[in-house]
């Protein structure tokens, strides 16, 4: 419950970032070597945002360049 609760406030976040933030996730996601490359970019920045803030972490979504990312927009 914890981190659907928590990929749903990544949608929110996701919807009030700027676009020059959102390009620079991109990149990200791109330049990033792991198997949810080809996923939805904001989805993926959602369950990437959970696994940034929940305690009970998902192991397939740690990925330490994109958990940084998340976590530097505060």
């Amino acid at each position: 419950r914890e981190f659907t609760f928590l990929h749903e406030i990544g949608h929110r976040v996701y919807d009030t970032l700027p676009k020059e933030f959102k390009d620079k996730w991109e990149h990200l996601v791109k330049k990033t070597d792991h198997k949810f490359k080809e996923h939805n970019i904001e989805e993926l920045f959602c369950m990437i945002y959970a696994q940034a803030y929940a305690k009970h972490k998902l192991k397939e979504f740690e990925i330490p360049v994109l958990v940084k990312y998340v976590k530097s927009l505060g």
